[in-house]
């Protein structure tokens, strides 16, 4: 064998002894660290933080018409519900439901495949709701999570909008969000629903 031949053969060799390495150090990845994978770490409940985000709102005189084209409305899951992402990458549900206090609340539960669920915010929710494109997940009273920096925003404080917010629908461009509030749960037909327009930036901004 001349010597370019057996240096091209050692060559192959090697690269299939690197590929095998390769493969078993796979099968031995913890969740957590296939959860790192893009360089985020989504084993633990997201970063809370307490700037907007980027976020930001303006009151409207009332419901703008949800025509299912420029405003579709939108759909929550509530206690005992799970919705998964479009992108098939992740799902959300509401689990071990309470009825304690004003509305029936569950835990916010973030899951991927093969991966141990993560709780979404502390305490228990009334309602999550994902976007289209899987970038955020909204949570009771108006918290979000951006799903690739895994940060989560307290909005109803930082935006003025205090509970009950109900969230009402998405523009079709899915940068838009309307919300509505009001100072009870239920029974209080009496008081006028509030309006608000909540501008979503983009992923990471």
């Amino acid at each position: 064998m001349s010597p370019r031949a057996w240096s091209q053969r050692a060559t192959v060799g090697m690269l299939r002894i690197n590929l095998a390495i390769v493969g078993v150090t796979a099968l031995f990845l913890s969740p957590a660290a296939i959860s790192r994978a893009d360089g985020v770490d989504r084993s633990s409940p997201p970063i809370a933080d307490a700037s907007a985000g980027g976020f930001t709102a303006r009151r409207l005189p009332g419901l703008v018409p949800i025509d299912g084209r420029e405003w579709i409305s939108v759909r929550t899951i509530g206690p005992g519900e799970a919705a998964a992402s479009r992108s098939g990458g992740y799902s959300v549900s509401l689990r071990q439901p309470t009825d304690e206090g004003d509305l029936e609340r569950a835990h916010p539960l973030f899951e991927r495949p093969g991966e141990p669920a993560v709780s979404l915010a502390p305490g228990v929710v009334a309602y999550a709701y994902v976007t289209v494109d899987g970038k955020w997940i909204f949570v009771e009273p108006l918290d979000v999570i951006d799903v690739s920096t895994w940060r989560r925003y307290s909005l109803s404080g930082r935006l003025g909008i205090e509970p009950y917010i109900a969230m009402r629908a998405i523009s079709a461009d899915g940068r838009r969000l309307i919300v509505s509030r009001r100072d009870c749960a239920f029974d209080c037909q009496t008081i006028q629903d509030e309006y608000y327009e909540i501008v979503i930036p983009e992923s990471g901004e």
